[in-house]
């Protein structure tokens, strides 16, 4: 069964110098955007706990906020960590020229117990995610000096940095109570068996 965050970064191996070179620069407008946005899902995700405590359902329009505010900060999380090389766009929505796609299937009901102990739950998830955010941290670095060598991003690399980029989006969905499906690292159902780097279509829901 495919889990309800599906992330699709397409690779590119051909990666432009002077943008890696500058990388932290270009991107720091976004990561601006991405604190003020975290914050304001943050207090989304605080009423949306006690609505669903209460209906065991997640009110559609802070829904559809959060599950906006995920997909634009798993953006230009992949563009700052160079998983991604095109300058994300500043939008919540898919775009269909989005290198980075991110969509969370929204479910019918929520289990008011897992919400309860939503945060308890995820010790084991966020201190994964924590040691693979390190690792990842390190292979952007090496991914660095590599692309200002050759111009180029090996497709070995990429693979554990979409790896990391698509737990990331599994576990923050989790903590943002968008699914109760626990965290995992199952690669996309679609995704053909010859690797992770290789673009797959997923048709958002309405």
């Amino acid at each position: 069964m495919a889990y309800p965050v599906h992330v699709r970064i397409e690779y590119q191996e051909r990666r432009s110098r002077l943008s890696t070179a500058l990388r932290f620069v270009l991107v720091l407008p976004h990561l601006v955007a991405a604190f003020a946005l975290g914050v304001a899902a943050t207090a989304a995700v605080l009423v949306a706990w006690w609505v669903i405590l209460a209906t065991g359902r997640y009110p559609r329009t802070l829904f559809r906020f959060v599950s906006g505010v995920l997909r634009y900060s798993i953006r230009v999380g992949c563009y700052w960590m160079l998983a991604g090389d095109r300058f994300p766009g500043f939008h919540l929505w898919e775009a269909g020229e989005d290198p980075v796609r991110v969509d969370v299937d929204e479910p019918a009901r929520l289990s008011r117990l897992s919400t309860l102990l939503r945060l308890p739950l995820s010790i084991p998830a966020v201190t994964v995610l924590y040691f693979l955010g390190l690792f990842g941290a390190m292979l952007s670095f090496a991914a660095w000096w590599t692309i200002l060598a050759t111009g180029r991003l090996p497709s070995g690399m990429f693979e554990v940095m979409e790896l990391a980029h698509r737990y990331q989006a599994r576990v923050t969905a989790y903590l943002w109570l968008l699914t109760d499906s626990y965290p995992w690292f199952q690669k996309e159902a679609s995704s053909p068996p010859a690797g992770w780097g290789i673009p797959i279509g997923v048709q958002p829901t309405t």
